[in-house]
């Protein structure tokens, strides 16, 4: 019976990957918080034993420095690679404004980790996050000819707007710009923080990517 055991468990190990445990783990926190993830409790949502964990990891601190390194990876610098294909600076802008405003489960999960921020694995993570995001939209600002110090502090500012409506969509969702006037909304958004030429169709961009 217990050869037969570990055959079994190999074979659930064999299929259970790095990846499947990391956003297990990232979805855990998008909905509960960083202090909600717990081995045992991710074990069981998975349908796997508790051992199946170690296959993988060392341990909880392991498995929240990968899974917070994916969503560094997946949300940061492959999202940052795909923008980089769009030549025009306003138009990339756009862009990253619409994909990000679509992200709600992303933006949950900024916000609990943000919550989280005084842990020392959170932390550097974001951070980096946030140093790579602001620098990414200072170059956009500077290649649409703004000068340094203003692309820098266009940059601060759009950020300071995406960080601050996570935190009042969790803190006072009332006040947060709900479905229905996201369209008008995000239209504020590109005028306020677009440099505008004669031929932008910021309001057709919106309506085409609904």
């Amino acid at each position: 019976m217990r050869n037969n055991h570990v055959k079994q468990e190999k074979k659930t190990n064999a299929h259970l990957t790095a990846e499947d445990w990391e956003r297990a783990a990232l979805k855990i926190i998008a909905t509960k918080g960083v202090k909600a993830l717990a081995v045992e409790p991710l074990a069981r949502s998975l349908g796997v034993s508790k051992g199946s964990f170690y296959w993988h990891f060392q341990n909880r601190k392991a498995l929240l420095e990968s899974a917070l390194l994916r969503w560094e990876r997946e949300e940061s610098e492959e999202f940052i690679q795909t923008l980089r294909a769009i030549e025009d600076p306003r138009e990339r802008l756009r862009q990253l404004i619409l994909q990000v405003s679509k992200g709600k489960w992303n933006c949950s999960l900024h916000s609990t980790l943000s919550a989280a921020a005084s842990d020392d694995t959170v932390r550097p993570v974001l951070t980096r996050i946030t140093g790579r995001r602001i620098d990414y939209l200072k170059k956009c600002y500077l290649d649409l000819g703004l000068t340094e110090r203003a692309a820098q502090h266009r940059a601060a500012l759009a950020y300071t707007i995406y960080v601050g409506y996570i935190h009042l969509d969790r803190e006072a969702p009332g006040y947060a710009p709900g479905s229905k006037v996201t369209d008008a909304y995000l239209f504020h958004v590109l005028q306020t923080m677009i440099p505008q030429d004669r031929k932008s169709k910021a309001r057709s961009v919106i309506k085409s990517q609904s």
